[in-house]
């Protein structure tokens, strides 16, 4: 039908960038080796410092990571600028994931469990991450279960009714996305056997809204 159209309402979107320093990082993080030390909410099995890198971690030196959060909230910041966004950020959690053949992460969001949503969630893919280890969730899957049966298997909505969006980020990538926007991790057993994937997750506020929790005492 040459009138109709198809009209695509309340798109969620993330963003994507290169580190612009990564060169510089890559090969700062050797090989650690493989454990599951992780929260015990947590499902799956990897070794993480989540909600934050800590002064005594033994695996990731306090002063590259501190040099890495300030070079990486550097370019967020520019990046913010260059959309027209405030630039006056900085992180709320900072932590990394390392991850050996078979490990991964369950279907999670980043929404706290008390106080404000952060303004972004992120990724920096620092080392050994292949394509297709990350995938989000569509946010709308839920509610489309609402909506009575309707087969677009062989239709030009299909696209609207994924669930999954497997992701190709490689190393050097970063990805902003909001908190809510349900991701999971699955390495393959044929990946990262020898070499781990490393990744450094955080979540990113304004400076006015950390300042008003912590008056809280969130």
């Amino acid at each position: 039908m040459k009138q109709s159209e198809i009209i695509e309402l309340f798109p969620t979107y993330i963003l994507k960038f290169k580190f612009e320093k990564h060169d510089q990082y890559v090969d700062k993080w050797d090989n650690w080796e493989q454990c599951g030390r992780q929260p015990k909410s947590w499902q799956c099995e990897v070794n993480t410092s989540y909600p934050q890198v800590q002064q005594d971690d033994p695996y990731a030196p306090m002063d590259i990571v501190e040099e890495l959060k300030e070079d990486l909230k550097f370019q967020v910041k520019k990046l913010h600028k260059s959309y027209g966004l405030h630039t006056n950020v900085a992180f709320q959690n900072f932590w990394y994931n390392a991850y050996y053949k078979g490990q991964g992460q369950e279907w999670h969001d980043h929404l706290p469990q008390y106080g404000l949503a952060p303004i972004w969630s992120g990724v920096y893919f620092a080392k050994n991450c292949f394509p297709g280890q990350f995938a989000f969730q569509n946010p709308d899957m839920f509610s489309m279960r609402t909506q009575g049966p309707l087969n677009v298997r062989n239709s030009m909505l299909r696209k609207y009714y994924d669930d999954n969006y497997i992701s190709k980020f490689v190393d050097g990538d970063v990805v902003l996305f909001p908190p809510h926007l349900q991701h999971c991790v699955k390495v393959d057993e044929h990946q990262n056997v020898t070499d781990q994937r490393l990744t450094f997750s955080f979540n990113i506020d304004s400076i006015e809204s950390l300042e008003f929790q912590k008056r809280l005492g969130v």
